[in-house]
Order: C-alpha cells, then sequence, then structure tokens
C-alpha cells in the first residue's frame, strides 16, 4: 500500500481547484486566491491529522479525493459510499476504518464540522445534509436564571474586557459559541471567507450560512 503525502496532495490542487472541488465555486463568482489562505491552512491540518491517525491514504491524487466529496455534496451516505470504496480497494489490506476516516475527512474539508468527533457522530444511513441539520437544529439553551439584554455596543471588546470572558478562536463551526473553560472563554468560528461563500451557493451544505459570528445578525 502506498501512502500519500498530506503536505504533497495539498501542493498538488491549486487554491482554485480546491474551491471548485469542495466550496463549489461558481463561474461568476469574484474569487481571489487570499481567500483560500485561512480555508488551506485548515485543510492541510485536517489532512495532517489524518494521517497520523492512518499513516495512510486510500487518496491516491486529488480525483480520487474529489469523487468522494463530489457523492456526499450528493447526497449518497457514509455507509454507501465506504462499501463502494471497499469494492474499489478490495485484497489490498485496508481495514473498514480508514475507509470510514476518508469519507469523515472529505466531509470535515466540505463543511469545516469535525465530523467523526465523539458529539458529531455521522451515521452510515444519512445524508450530509440530514446529518448537518440534526446538529444545527438544536435550539440554544441558556444556563442561567437571570438573561440581561445587551445593545449593540456589547461587542467582542465588551466581552473580553466588561464581560471578563475570553474570545478563542475555532475552526470547528460546530462550536462557535460554545463556552468553555468552566464558562470563562467562548469558542468563536473565524473563517468569514467560508461563510459568505457558503450564503452565496445555490445549494449549500450548511444549513443557515447567514450565521456568520461578524454578521449583524
Amino acid at each position: 500500500m502506498q501512502a500519500i503525502s498530506p503536505k504533497q496532495f495539498v501542493d498538488g490542487p491549486s487554491p482554485m481547484e480546491v474551491a471548485e472541488c469542495v466550496w463549489d465555486r461558481r463561474p461568476n463568482h469574484k474569487y481571489e486566491d487570499s481567500d483560500m489562505d485561512a480555508y488551506l491552512n485548515y485543510y492541510q491540518r485536517q489532512w495532517d491529522y489524518y494521517r497520523s491517525e492512518q499513516g495512510l491514504s486510500i487518496f491516491q491524487n486529488f480525483g480520487d479525493f474529489a469523487k468522494v466529496v463530489e457523492q456526499i455534496k450528493n447526497s449518497v451516505t457514509p455507509g454507501d459510499i465506504i462499501s463502494e470504496l471497499e469494492d474499489e480497494h478490495q485484497g489490498k489490506g485496508y481495514a473498514k476504518v480508514v475507509f470510514r476516516d476518508s469519507v469523515e475527512l472529505a466531509a470535515r474539508t466540505l463543511t469545516m464540522v469535525r465530523v467523526g468527533d465523539p458529539e458529531l457522530t455521522w451515521a452510515e444511513k444519512e445524508s450530509l445534509r440530514h446529518f448537518l441539520d440534526r446538529q444545527f437544529s438544536k435550539d440554544p439553551v441558556l444556563n442561567c436564571e437571570n438573561t440581561t439584554l445587551m445593545n449593540k455596543a456589547f461587542d467582542a471588546w465588551a466581552i473580553e474586557n466588561w464581560g471578563g470572558i475570553l474570545i478563542e478562536l475555532t475552526d470547528n463551526l460546530a462550536d462557535h459559541l460554545r463556552l468553555v473553560r468552566n464558562g470563562s472563554a467562548v469558542l468563536v468560528f473565524h473563517h468569514v471567507s467560508f461563510l459568505e461563500y457558503q450564503d452565496s451557493r445555490y445549494v449549500s451544505p450548511i444549513p443557515n450560512p447567514s450565521l456568520s459570528p461578524f454578521s449583524d445578525s
């Protein structure tokens, strides 16, 4: 089995090719390579994590990876994708967990949600859209007896300096506005270009992508 270096893999396609595959870039969309800088850093780290877990990859080129991404976007379930990959790589000695991790890698790069974490388990018989709807349709719950309405001046600076709550950046969209460290810090998803682009797509896998932490809402 020949492993593929995640660094070589990321260096293969151009930012434009990655955008067309993962962000589903429209031909008439104004696009700058700089929009992808933060995302490509995330993209590389997802590959580093994947490689550290498995030590190898079933993706031998960008086309192999893009095919799985396209299947996910077309609502093919992970169970069906894994079955197809098992048939394709039959006799090569891959364990099933390698196929599962490969599909989750594609989903992570597509959604910037840490698919596969204990709290973010993607069932084999559900589409990505159903999985994301299940995650993002939960009503927020405030664990406090008294609530105070804040005016628009209560921004990030005020949260840190008046509220004494640290703001920490996260690459996991599912963690946006999650309180951590016993309530002393809040996580903020900071990939603005990613959310803005999702909002401009004909069909986005992200439910309500306009939830940008930097929007007026």
